[in-house]
């Protein structure tokens, strides 16, 4: 249409960092009990790490739910109620109430290609990403 008017409104900070208002998050585990939150299409940019000190199965019990609950909210979800008590850990990190750490971190670069030895991007734009990731957290300045 000619006279259709185009979303002008500006993209949050978190949006900056890791893609479009309308990218998907994606919860994924692994086997070795690595809990993540990753942005979809992935890309080169970075994603939530979710971990709990507990190696029994309650941490990993909480790793699950913290997870499922902030992809939940990334996606346009209920806030989970740990999101207003969250404390800064270090600029990539917040620890939940639960005493989990949720940290913005990669994405990750072949640090000696093409023998894929992965290593985290510590470009300035990769380390600013991550700050922001962790920064919209506190914020609560989801990218929908």
């Amino acid at each position: 249409m000619a006279n259709e008017i185009e979303n002008t409104e500006p993209a949050s900070a978190l949006t900056t960092a890791v893609g479009s208002p309308r990218t998907e998050w994606v919860f994924q585990m692994y086997g070795s009990g690595t809990h993540v939150v990753i942005p979809s299409p992935r890309g080169d940019r970075p994603h939530y790490y979710v971990w709990h000190p507990a190696a029994d199965n309650k941490g990993g019990h909480l790793r699950f739910e913290i997870a499922k609950e902030l992809e939940a909210w990334l996606n346009g979800g209920d806030e989970p109620w740990w999101l207003d008590l969250l404390n800064r850990k270090s600029a990539e990190t917040v620890t939940t109430p639960h005493g989990a750490d949720i940290t913005a971190t990669g994405p990750m670069v072949d640090a000696d290609p093409p023998h894929l030895n992965w290593r985290t991007d510590m470009s300035d734009d990769a380390v600013v990403a991550r700050g922001l990731m962790a920064d919209a957290l506190i914020k609560k300045d989801r990218p929908i």
